[in-house]
């Protein structure tokens, strides 16, 4: 499983270079994300370790999409940009070797 916490998260530490501005840089090089991106600054594409939603979804995780929708939640298949993380969606899922 793989997911990136909220801009806050790190920004709340008021530590230098643990800001979300000076972490993007380093989360770019070791990711190769393996999903479509309509925004190439906040993911890298060539890194080691590979970022996607993996091959099989268990039918209990649309259930629960499903009754998350249901209460007037958004559902989002964005990507993880650190600045949405009220939704819910798929896990992704990283591998060294896919």
């Amino acid at each position: 499983m793989y997911t990136r916490a909220s801009a806050s998260d790190y920004d709340d530490f008021k530590a230098k270079g643990w800001t979300t501005k000076e972490l993007i840089p380093l989360m770019r090089k070791h990711e190769t994300y393996q999903r479509a991106s309509n925004n190439r600054d906040i993911h890298g594409f060539d890194g080691p370790i590979k970022v996607s939603f993996g091959n099989y979804t268990y039918p209990i995780a649309q259930d629960f999409l499903r009754a998350v929708e249901s209460q007037v939640c958004d559902l989002t298949t964005a990507e993880n940009n650190m600045l949405i993380q009220s939704r819910a969606s798929r896990l992704r899922m990283i591998s060294r070797t896919s």
